[in-house]
């Protein structure tokens, strides 16, 4: 990936994560399928732990 969408996709999917917390629904939706709200944070800290790696080997590691 390249640097700047690596840094969308994991600041987009950490503000996911921080709405999640702060309105604490009963269920959280992912293509139309309910979830556990933990098992909702977990899929989204995947994608901003992944994103966050490959901006770092982007920016850092050479």
């Amino acid at each position: 990936m390249k640097k700047l969408p690596s840094l969308f996709i994991a600041l987009f999917s950490l503000a996911v994560i921080i709405v999640n917390i702060v309105n604490n629904p009963d269920h959280a939706q992912i293509l139309f399928m309910e979830m556990n709200n933990w098992l909702y944070r977990g899929i989204w800290m995947i994608f901003v732990l992944y994103s966050g790696y490959n901006f770092y080997q982007a920016n850092w590691k050479k």
